[in-house]
């Protein structure tokens, strides 16, 4: 777990990012994100295995929940104040999201 002091989010962030996650092409987005490198669309794409207009469309959602943002490289990635060093997880304060023991399939 990381020694940095807890993310605190608004309710209303949290409920952005609830329902941001409500989709499982979103969540295989979110669980490549967490290995830590930003990732460009196409890549994205490739990884989970649907077109690059969709993972567009996708990251609409998770950019809006704050979640996510995009580098000046136009890759990808989880905004660092929601990071844990050396975990694939997504740290919201109330809730710690454990993105490695999600079977994908």
């Amino acid at each position: 777990m990381s020694s940095l002091a807890p993310t605190t989010v608004s309710l209303e962030t949290l409920r952005k990012f609830l329902v941001a996650i409500g989709s499982t092409e979103r969540w295989q987005i979110l669980q490549e994100l967490a290995k830590g490198e930003a990732l460009p669309v196409r890549v994205l794409a490739k990884r989970i295995g649907i077109p690059e207009t969709n993972v567009s469309k996708l990251m609409v959602s998770l950019r809006s929940s704050g979640i996510a943002e995009r580098t000046p490289s136009r890759a990808y990635r989880i905004h660092p104040q929601f990071t844990v060093p050396g975990e694939q997880a997504v740290d919201l304060g109330v809730m710690l999201l454990r993105l490695d023991r999600v079977n994908p399939q």
